[in-house]
């Protein structure tokens, strides 16, 4: 799927490179190094991100491109794409819909939605184990 690149975005190489090294300021990363994350920072100034604010905007998303990968958080991607030196494609990042971040317990069950943070889910799995 390609996108066009934003003219505004596409005459400021310069500024590029200090808002994202402004933006790694005070980061370490022990996982990817810096160049995928770099090389990715890059590449956000060249097309329009895909993150869709509600679940029928996922849909449509998703049904436009069947082949979208879907993210919601990103360590082991990181690692997919620095250790197995994979392209992962286009991206939807999924972190905005709010009805993903739900988390309902019964007496029974704890549902986890797909946007809940991992220290988000352990504190609730904690507290039900109480």
């Amino acid at each position: 799927m390609q996108r066009p690149v934003a003219p505004e975005r596409a005459r400021r190489p310069r500024r590029r490179a200090t808002e994202i090294s402004n933006a790694l300021t005070g980061n370490l990363c022990r996982c990817t190094g810096y160049r995928p994350i770099i090389d990715a920072a890059e590449r956000m100034f060249d097309q329009a991100p895909l993150a869709p604010l509600n679940v029928p905007a996922l849909a449509a998303l998703k049904d436009a491109n069947p082949n979208v990968r879907i993210l919601a958080g990103s360590t082991d991607v990181g690692l997919l794409v620095s250790k197995q030196l994979r392209d992962l494609g286009d991206i939807v990042y999924i972190g905005q819909i709010e009805s993903f971040k739900h988390v309902e317990t019964t007496d029974e069950w704890i549902e986890i939605g797909a946007g809940v943070s991992v220290d988000r889910a352990y504190a609730e799995l904690v507290k039900g184990l109480s």
